[in-house]
């Protein structure tokens, strides 16, 4: 109100200058009216005066003439002096336009200085809390101020709290009411949040309604709205008013990312902030709490708090949100030690620890479990241990798939299980595979991954595409809004038609249903590195999104790595390749694709020694790959070692006999036979 008060009184004081030009231009019109009557009747003693002033000492003309002379010079003086006097007043005129427009473009640079290029979304990869702000009213002489001040103490909070948040404000012209629709708005910004509202101006009323549109646990409450409450100034939003939900959700989300850094304090600092009524995420904040005590306390404490500690339900949460197998391990052991031995949690350790790369740990507690409770799911897990490389114990997976499915017959899972073991490439059982999905789907006629694994069958092996499009049809009209769905489809198009338009379409879908789904992020950023060359950057941003959503995916690393490599960015490049290798859980074919990925950078860069090593590591995990024995006869070619270029450019060949080129045998030979080898 007082900023609406000032700038009325400034345009009065422009329009009181504009209106005393104006008088004053009239003084001056009046003067010459009155010089020229005095002009046209030349008599009385202002004549005298005026002759002095216009005639100086000329005596020689008569009396007439005397009086045209006059006339004509006051005519003269006149006219300069209306001139001047328009010309005064045009300025005047002038002058009030200007900053008058002025007063208002710099009202409208102040709204745009808040504003931004509507056009200009957040960066999709950022490690701040991203917060986007909508107008709450449409009315014509509105001026955001709510808004700003919403927006100015985001900002304090970055400032005096040290919270890392990104704050935006855009004005859409368009009134949001739906939460449906902020959410929209909210994607297409790549917010975290989304902040708007209502604002009745007159009665002094406001609604504040928030929507998440990236959550941290499912439980979280990602929609609310206030109630039209009464504001007695815009002040009281500085204070935090209305905004208590959407500071718990701020906080949580900050100390869920301290918690995944492992940085225990600093969480603990951010849910401290979080009062009672504000916890929306129930279970999942005792948890997260329970954690970082564990983390921070000394063994005495932790044995006088052991009572409360529920080891087993933090384990879960810790596999489910932290991606922390270690500590996983170490709370599942916590809970053998200190309260019971129950089936379950021998069954989770096992999966922790198979996770984790430790095969021979998960055997041993999968069979303790299995000692106590011959429960189905036990046997299913075992059966897929021994599937591993480590193992390669095919003919007792099966036996034990097929224990499961005595135990418990109305189990799909079990039947597409074995389905999976018979697809293996040592098996290639393909037939045998499709006859225990389609006892899956009998089973249960609404199994979604057993129709997903027909259609991979039916265009892989079969290379028959209407059918695999028949399962998916039929997937998809179980569940139209499944997000695999959309994901199976988008590999069907991109591997096996090449429309790789169609597939962004169905891949940007999967992740429209599901936005956690990392593998439609993968798969896009592929799409866009390898199809669309100049989408480089959307192409890391996708990979980089898949890995904040799944940073134990080895093959995302790769993904990564492949794209920076092409950038010529090795040291990163090589990070990637490096990060994927750590991964637990990984199969020999893919430890030789990434090693010889290592390889690749130091070859890229003429490191030639450096290179030589990590491909015959990768030959140590996989010799029959084509790839790394073409990559070693041509590096032994380089550096002239022409008898073991000659070795691994044979190999290659019996690989894959398409590439033998005698000329390049030949080329080889001769190189031999020249360098006295």
């Amino acid at each position: 109100m007082i900023e609406i008060l000032t700038e009325y009184i400034n345009y009065l004081i422009l329009l009181a200058i504009a209106v005393g030009g104006g008088i004053v231009s009239s003084i001056i019109v009046k003067k010459f009216s009155l010089q020229g009557k005095i002009a046209q009747n030349p008599t009385g003693e202002n004549y005298e005066n005026l002759r002095k002033k216009y005639l100086f000492e000329s005596t020689t003309i008569n009396e007439n003439e005397e009086s045209k002379i006059l006339l004509e010079k006051i005519s003269n003086k006149k006219t300069k002096q209306l001139i001047i006097s328009l010309f005064v007043c045009l300025i005047t005129i002038l002058l009030f336009i200007f900053i008058s427009t002025t007063l208002k473009n710099s009202k409208e640079i102040e709204n745009q200085s808040f504003l931004f290029d509507k056009n200009t979304p957040f960066e999709k990869i950022q490690d701040e809390y991203k917060i986007l702000i909508l107008p709450f009213s449409y009315k014509k002489n509105y001026d955001f101020e709510l808004e700003s001040r919403l927006k100015d103490r985001f900002d304090e909070l970055i400032k005096d709290k040290k919270l890392n948040l990104a704050v935006k404000f855009i004005n859409n012209k368009q009134k949001v009411i739906a939460f449906e629709d902020a959410e929209k708005i909210g994607k297409k910004f790549n917010a975290d949040i989304v902040i708007f509202g209502d604002f009745d101006i007159d009665a002094k009323k406001v609604k504040l309604c928030y929507v998440v549109v990236n959550k941290i646990v499912n439980e979280m409450n990602d929609k609310n709205k206030t109630e039209f409450v009464r504001l007695d100034g815009v002040s009281d939003i500085s204070q935090g008013y209305l905004q208590e939900d959407v500071d718990g959700i701020i906080y949580w989300t900050l100390g869920m990312q301290a918690l995944k850094k492992k940085e225990y304090q600093k969480a603990l600092e951010h849910f401290d902030n979080i009062s009672y009524e504000q916890n929306f995420v129930g279970e999942a904040m005792y948890n997260a709490m329970m954690i970082c005590y564990i983390k921070t306390m000394d063994r005495n404490e932790i044995m006088y708090f052991e009572k409360y500690f529920l080891y087993f339900d933090l384990a879960y949460f810790c596999g489910q949100y932290l991606f922390d197998n270690e500590l996983v391990i170490e709370l599942y052991i916590n809970e053998l030690n200190y309260f019971n031995q129950s089936a379950a949690t021998l069954n989770n350790l096992a999966v922790t620890y198979k996770n984790n790369g430790d095969y021979q740990s998960a055997e041993t507690y999968f069979k303790s479990a299995i000692k106590q409770d011959k429960n189905a799911l036990y046997f299913s897990n075992l059966a897929y241990l021994y599937t591993n490389d480590f193992f390669k114990n095919y003919s007792l997976s099966e036996k034990l798939y097929l224990e499961a499915i005595r135990l418990d017959s109305l189990n799909p899972e079990y039947y597409n299980n074995l389905g999976d073991l018979y697809c293996l490439d040592s098996l290639k059982k393909y037939d045998k595979a499709k006859k225990y999905y389609l006892k899956a789907i009998k089973v249960n006629s609404e199994h979604l991954q057993s129709y997903f694994n027909i259609a991979y069958l039916e265009i892989n092996y079969n290379n028959n595409f209407d059918s695999a499009k028949y399962y998916l049809d039929k997937a998809q009209r179980i569940d139209k809004e499944n997000s695999d769905v959309y994901y199976n489809y988008g590999d069907l198009y991109q591997y096996h038609t090449k429309n790789f338009g169609k597939a962004k379409d169905y891949y940007e879908k999967a992740i429209k249903f599901d936005g956690t789904n990392a593998a439609a992020y993968k798969e896009l950023g592929d799409i866009y590195f390898y199809n669309y060359k100049i989408y480089k950057k959307e192409a890391e941003e996708n990979y980089r999104i898949a890995l904040s959503i799944s940073p134990n995916n080895s093959s995302f690393y790769n993904a990564l790595g492949l794209l920076l490599l092409d950038k010529k960015n090795y040291n990163e490049s090589l990070t990637c390749f490096q990060s994927a290798l750590s991964q637990k859980n990984i199969s020999n074919k893919s430890k030789s694709i990434y090693l010889a990925n290592c390889g690749d950078v130091y070859k890229n860069q003429k490191k030639y020694l450096e290179a030589e090593k990590y491909y015959l590591q990768a030959l140590e995990y996989n010799e029959d790959r084509f790839y790394t024995n073409f990559q070693l006869y041509y590096l032994y070619d380089k550096i002239g070692e022409y008898e073991k270029a000659m070795k691994y450019y044979k190999n290659a060949c019996k690989i894959n006999p398409k590439y033998k080129h005698n000329l390049y045998i030949v080329s080889l030979w001769l190189k031999q036979l020249f360098s006295g080898k």
